[in-house]
């Protein structure tokens, strides 16, 4: 009886051992993985993983050393570039997924893709090639193995606004016109601004930057500028009937009279100095001037009179009324003549008469019988 109960006890004994060693052979050789792990076993040579889920045997002396890691979660917008340290190839993945690295990956960096609206866009730079290449939105944009990407929003433009493109490598310009949302190409630079509306009074002086010719538009209309264009607003002059404007070409020299009524927009060269005609009446006159020649002539009303480019006129000056008792006794400077204005008259004086004396006539009455 003892006998057998040793014998028992052994076989007891021997089985716990046998249940031992098997639960560490089963810790120490089997790995159970999940979806979301990766077995990476580094082997005498070489790297080898196993995707979960599963199970996999281990046999000992036969590897140095094994990890379970977690794979990489990617959402929607998130991507992350990867490195092989083994060939140095790059690649990117994007989401949504579960990532398990390759052997020798490493993470190099995650981020989230560039979310983009229909009036955004991306510049895109290749940094092993120095390629440029503009992606427009609406969208989500994912870079590659090597390149970078910098977000903004183009220019909204009105139906009076423009923007100025510059090309920055050849330095060639163009306008390009609203209503629209502008987006660069890839070594464009912009400068957003508005056209010049004109009312049916205004104009604009225009000057070509590049070859320096100057010219004018006049309003109504709304004006945008040619690439090397500016433009400068201005008011015409509003005439009316009595009124005029002198007018200079500053290239020539030239002078012009323009009378009203009207509205005076200047030539590319033009400068204008308004005035108002000088009204006469029926005893009124003036002394005009020729600047250019130096002669001088006499206007008598009733008149509107407006000058002549090179015209100065004197104050306004009244007749000399004469009654029928009164005379005056003139001299012209330019002749040497001298005569008597005798009775009831008007008399104007011309440029070159000069008055001597002006006298009221005595009355002799005649004596009883003579």
């Amino acid at each position: 009886m003892m006998i057998q109960s040793w014998f028992l006890l052994q076989a007891v004994g021997g089985i716990s051992v046998l249940a031992l060693i098997s639960l560490l052979i089963i810790k120490v050789c089997v790995r159970f993985l999940g979806k979301d792990e990766q077995l990476r076993v580094q082997g005498m040579t070489d790297l080898v993983i196993y995707n979960g889920p599963g199970m996999k045997l281990l046999i000992p002396f036969t590897y140095r050393s094994a990890q379970i890691v977690k794979a990489e979660t990617l959402g929607m917008t998130d991507y992350v570039k990867l490195k092989d340290s083994m060939d140095g190839s790059e690649r990117v993945e994007r989401g949504p997924k579960l990532l398990f690295l390759g052997a020798y990956e490493k993470l190099e960096s995650k981020a989230a893709g560039i979310s983009l609206s229909s009036t955004d866009y991306v510049t895109i730079e290749d940094k092993s090639s120095g390629e440029l290449r503009i992606k427009r939105g609406p969208g989500v944009w994912f870079p590659g193995p090597q390149e970078v990407g910098t977000k903004a929003a183009g220019i909204s433009l009105s139906n009076t606004e423009y923007v100025l493109v510059e090309d920055k490598l050849s330095g060639q310009k163009r306008v390009e016109k609203g209503p629209q949302v502008w987006i660069p190409e890839p070594l464009e630079k912009g400068t957003k601004g508005s056209a010049i509306s004109l009312s049916s009074t205004e104009y604009v002086l225009i000057t070509d930057k590049q070859t320096g010719e100057k010219r004018v538009e006049i309003g109504p209309r709304v004006w945008f500028p040619s690439a090397w264009e500016t433009g400068i607003k201005g008011d015409g002059v509003s005439l009316s009937s009595t009124d005029y404007v002198l007018v200079e070409d500053k290239l020539s020299g030239k002078k012009t009279i323009v009378k009203g009524p009207s509205v005076w927009f200047p030539g590319p060269q033009e400068v204008g100095q308004p005035g108002s005609a000088i009204s006469l009446g029926e005893r009124d006159y003036i002394i005009v001037e020729d600047k250019l020649t130096g002669t001088q002539k006499m206007v008598k009303g009733p008149v509107v009179w407006f000058p002549e480019p090179y015209d100065t006129p004197s104050s306004v000056k009244s007749a000399h009324a004469l009654q029928d008792d009164e005379y005056m006794k003139l001299k012209d400077l330019a002749t040497g003549k001298r005569w008597v204005q005798k009775g009831k008259a008007l008399v104007f004086l011309e440029p070159s008469w000069k008055l001597k004396r002006l006298r009221r006539r005595t009355l002799v009455s005649a004596r009883p019988g003579s």
